[in-house]
């Protein structure tokens, strides 16, 4: 497979994932250098952003570095021959990190429906329920030793982007998180790990951004808004909310939810998902964006107030 071909050739690789990682991002992230380590391969995982605080259990999510941090090396670009991209429909989700990486062979692993093929190589499987799976069947179609560490990471990985198996999980899901759960993964920590070990602060944000939800007069789209000024009081940022639009899926007789969140420059970023056949990925592909039927995401260059507006236009096209 030109998959496997790709990580034999190459001596060291540098790792990354999208703007605000999540669990799969992270989780796959660790596996794949664990994995390479292994193979006595040389590898750097850099991302935007540090490691959102629910993550920082994960052995190796200390290896994972700021991208600014990343560039303060010496010869920082001599130290890597070859990049994989990982849970990334485009090169451009990965940010500031993904343009360091532009003049090397890159391996695109990804499972969104609306990935634009940009490596070298690419191994996109939509429909399977994380990156973490692929990442999974990359490691054992190589020959690699599911260690618990990687374990621990894949689990993460698929346990966050099933929102804890309550979508998009299958039998084969569950085939690979049992073969985890035999290599070492602890269910019972990484659950604590990621959804127990909340900072009082994100909490105090939280209310913040509850007080302002909306919900349409048919109550079939539920939506809060997060200005900058949110952050600010409660010595917060935006990797602290990556999870609030939980929150508000569990709405009753709602079919879309979306979280609005205000960024520096003054522009929008929106996380959307939805129920059943509605189709939130067509909404984030107006804006530039992407992600699957039921959970999408995009950057709107404009304020809370005019992205509300736009937002709502277009979800009222998929209802």
């Amino acid at each position: 497979m030109d998959e496997l071909k790709f990580l034999s050739n190459y001596r060291s690789f540098f790792i990354t994932s999208h703007l605000s990682p999540d669990g799969d991002a992270i989780g796959s992230e660790i596996a794949l250098y664990f994995f390479l380590k292994a193979k006595g391969k040389q590898a750097v995982i850099v991302n935007d952003e540090p490691v959102p605080a629910g993550y920082r259990f994960l052995e190796g999510s200390e290896i994972i570095q700021p991208l600014a941090d990343f560039k303060r090396r010496p010869r920082f670009r001599d130290s890597f021959e070859a990049a994989v991209f990982l849970e990334c429909s485009s090169k451009y989700r990965a940010g500031q990190s993904g343009k360091i990486a532009e003049d090397v062979p890159i391996l695109n692993i990804d499972h969104h429906i609306d990935n634009s093929l940009y490596g070298n190589v690419n191994l996109v499987s939509p429909g399977v329920s994380a990156c973490g799976e692929i990442v999974h069947d990359v490691i054992i179609q190589s020959g690699g030793k599911i260690t618990p560490e990687i374990a621990s990471a894949l689990y993460t990985a698929i346990l966050t982007d099933t929102s804890a198996f309550r979508f998009n999980t299958n039998a084969q899901t569950l085939r690979i998180t049992a073969d985890l759960i035999d290599s070492g993964a602890e269910p019972n920590k990484i659950v604590e790990g990621v959804y127990e070990q909340v900072l009082f602060a994100t909490l105090l944000l939280l209310g913040k951004v509850l007080s302002t939800i909306k919900q349409t007069p048919d109550g079939y789209v539920v939506y809060c808004k997060i200005n900058r000024q949110m952050y600010q009081e409660t010595g917060t940022s935006e990797c602290d909310s990556e999870s609030f639009i939980d929150y508000l899926r569990v709405v009753e007789n709602n079919r879309v939810t979306f979280l609005l969140k205000e960024l520096p420059d003054g522009k929008t970023r929106v996380n959307l998902r939805s129920k059943n056949a509605y189709d939130v990925q067509k909404v984030a592909a107006e804006f530039g964006g992407g992600g699957h039927r039921n959970a999408a995401g995009c950057t709107i260059n404009t304020g809370l107030e005019e992205s509300e507006r736009l937002i709502l236009a277009e979800i009222k096209k998929i209802l």
